[in-house]
C-alpha cells in the first residue's frame, strides 16, 4: 500500500477546547468558592453568649457539598484541557512504519511506529446519557498511547477505514470494540 494521507487541517489550540464545557465548569467553580467562603464565614461567625462555638451540621453538609462540586468542576476543566492539548491530525501508512503528525498545544511533532510492533485497537467510551465516542488507539512497543479522535475531528468512517487498512498490513482479522468506563 502507497502512502496514505489522511486529515491535513490544522486546528489550532484555542479550537480544540469546548468552550462550552469550560463555561459551565467554570461558572460551578467560582459559585461553589463564593459558597464555601459565605459558608465558612458563618461557620466562623457563630459562637454563643458565653463565648463557646456551636457549628451548625447543615452548614457544615453544605460547606463539604460545595467543596465536592468545587473538586467535581476542576477535574472535568483539567480533563478538556487534556484532551485538547495533545491533537493528531495526520496519519501516513507505510509497509512497515505508521508515522503520527500532529500537534501538542500548536508545537507539531511527529512519531514514527513501526506497524509490526503496534498494536491498534478501536475504543468506544460513554460519558453519561451522551452518545458513544469512539476512538483509534495506537500502543507502541514502549506501551505509550496515542489517541485519534480526542478533539472529535475525525469522522467514524475515516477511523475505520485507517484500522481496516492498518490490520490489512499487519495481516490480523479485525477484533471487536474495546469499551471503557465512564468518566
Amino acid at each position: 500500500m502507497a502512502n496514505k494521507d489522511s486529515k491535513v487541517k490544522y486546528e489550532q489550540f484555542i479550537e480544540r477546547l469546548d468552550f462550552f464545557i469550560l463555561f459551565v465548569f467554570s461558572g460551578l467553580l467560582i459559585l461553589t468558592i463564593v459558597m464555601a467562603c459565605l459558608i465558612g464565614n458563618e461557620i466562623l461567625k457563630s459562637t454563643n453568649i458565653d463565648g463557646s462555638i456551636h457549628i451548625d451540621s447543615s452548614l457544615c453538609t453544605v460547606f463539604f457539598i460545595s467543596c465536592f462540586f468545587f473538586f467535581l468542576a476542576l477535574y472535568r476543566i483539567t480533563i478538556v484541557f487534556k484532551e485538547a492539548i495533545f491533537f493528531i491530525n495526520e496519519v501516513q501508512i507505510n509497509h512497515n512504519a505508521i508515522i503520527l503528525t500532529g500537534y501538542y498545544c500548536n508545537t507539531k511533532w511527529q512519531e514514527t511506529l513501526d506497524i509490526k510492533n503496534t498494536q491498534v485497537d478501536i475504543v468506544t467510551q460513554k460519558r453519561g446519557r451522551a452518545p458513544e465516542i469512539h476512538y483509534l488507539q495506537f500502543i507502541d512497543e514502549l506501551n505509550l498511547k496515542y489517541n485519534i479522535n480526542t478533539s472529535f475531528y475525525w469522522s467514524y468512517a475515516e477511523i475505520l477505514i485507517l484500522y481496516r487498512d492498518i490490520k490489512n498490513l499487519q495481516k490480523e482479522k479485525i477484533g471487536t470494540v474495546k469499551r471503557t468506563p465512564k468518566n
